[in-house]
């Protein structure tokens, strides 16, 4: 299955700031409503570092670093594309009370 411009913009933006994997599929469904494993994501990430890096921020020289800068114009770009634009990318990104009993769930699943 392909990636949305939406699970696309959500795994960047967690991904880039060093949100565990497991964390960023948690966010992928709750804003997306799509389920994407660990490993989905993995592959995605790899996919992104090895092909198409200089369009999502991932320096792959000299630093191995995702490039905040980069990334922030990346989802600045994602925005005008997406239906809604600003507003809709917002809503994806934002860290309210569901996305915070997500990460608790993730980082402890007691």
């Amino acid at each position: 299955m392909s990636w949305s411009p939406q699970e696309d913009a959500v795994l960047i933006y967690y991904a880039s700031r060093d949100v565990p994997i497991s964390i960023v599929a948690d966010m992928i469904g709750l804003r997306c409503h799509t389920r994407r494993t660990s490993g989905d994501i993995t592959n995605r990430v790899a996919s992104i570092r090895n092909c198409e890096s200089l369009a999502y921020g991932y320096d792959l020289y000299p630093n191995m670093r995702w490039n905040s800068d980069r990334v922030d114009d990346w989802l600045a770009r994602a925005a005008r594309a997406m239906r809604g634009g600003v507003d809709a990318l917002v809503a994806l990104l934002r860290y309210d009370g569901a996305a915070k009993r997500a990460v608790q769930r993730a980082c402890c699943p007691c």
